[in-house]
């Protein structure tokens, strides 16, 4: 039996020293999504409680990340300083967290796809069961490598041994995450398509640039890390991979928590009454709460007594988009 190939000779700057940036940048990236957690529930108390399970549960995972993590460099620091296996498997004590973030990125890749579904309706099922079937892919791939990790000898001959395997499970990850970003902006552009009124051009232009940008900030994150996983035989590819949920997860707090900067805009230029209708989405037929929009210089002193008096061309078209967007918004937990 041969015995593991040795590691390589290399500073403490780039094993332990690039370990601890990936931590403590981690936590503080956590602290982020505490502090967007908080904002969410504080925020929208009406959101259905599915939708509060949704987001409790994402930061109760980031939780037991950070815990897992912060209690492995301790033990690599402290508890095992100086000593050799620490800094040769420090996968043992964390394959528990890769499972989490694992889970974590799955889960908001899943929702988001379910929100392209949502949108562009049944003709995005193709779309839709690929970026499942390639989270499904990267999430099996993600923990291989976590069980793994926990029984290699040696990081090094882990790296060498499953470098295939990592880079197609955040491969296929990136590849989900940018189908989604793109379906998301082409069904936004449509329903932009479908209204003239400059301000909710306006609106769907802002939810569109936030779609490219988180799609953006957690894509180029993986596809980082995998670069340094390939091209240095350090722990340099540790800094980035611990921030990889933590990406996901501001990202769709951010997404939730937009809402209500969005909302504000609107109400600072449209006045909203709220009428009982029902919705058909795809198969499914649901009851929702339309916010009828009147622009302020269209509407007489008395709405609600001048309701279909006071509606121009301009305003039917207005309605019909946001009646369907508020529709979507109600089946994901959303509320303008």
């Amino acid at each position: 039996m041969s015995s593991p190939s040795p590691a390589p000779t290399m500073s403490f700057d780039s094993t332990i020293g690039a370990y601890e940036g990936g931590v403590m940048t981690s936590l503080f990236l956590y602290g982020i999504t505490t502090v967007q957690a908080y904002s969410y529930f504080r925020n929208f108390p009406s959101d259905p409680i599915r939708m509060k399970v949704f987001v409790a549960g994402i930061w109760i995972f980031e939780a037991v990340h950070s815990g897992i993590v912060a209690h492995s460099l301790y033990w690599i620091t402290v508890d095992s300083f100086g000593q050799e296996f620490a800094i040769n498997n420090p996968l043992i004590k964390i394959y528990v967290a890769s499972i989490f973030s694992a889970l974590t990125t799955a889960a908001i890749q899943i929702f988001f796809a379910y929100r392209v579904h949502l949108l562009a309706g049944p003709k995005s099922y193709p779309t839709v069961v690929l970026c499942v079937l390639l989270t499904a892919t990267s999430l099996l791939g993600q923990i291989t490598l976590a069980i793994t990790g926990y029984f290699a000898e040696s990081v090094f001959d882990w790296m060498a041994r499953w470098r295939v395997l990592l880079l197609v499970s955040y491969g296929t990850a990136t590849v989900a995450d940018v189908l989604i970003a793109a379906n998301l902006c082409v069904a936004f552009w449509r329903r932009r398509a479908e209204a003239v009124h400059g301000q909710v051009h306006r609106l769907v232009d802002r939810v569109i640039a936030w779609s490219l940008e988180t799609c953006l900030l957690t894509s180029i994150g993986m596809i980082i890390m995998m670069v340094l996983f390939v091209k240095m035989e350090n722990f340099g590819w540790f800094s980035v991979f611990f921030m990889i949920s933590r990406l996901f997860s501001n990202s769709l707090l951010a997404s939730l928590n937009g809402r209500k900067t969005l909302r504000n805009e609107l109400a600072s230029q449209m006045t909203f009454v709220k009428v009982q209708t029902s919705q058909t989405i795809g198969s499914s037929r649901i009851r929702t709460e339309v916010r009828f929009v009147f622009e302020r210089e269209n509407t007489g002193t008395d709405i609600e007594d001048g309701l279909m008096e006071s509606m121009t061309s301009e305003t039917v078209r207005i309605i019909f988009y946001l009646s369907v967007i508020q529709a979507h918004a109600n089946w994901l937990g959303f509320d303008f």
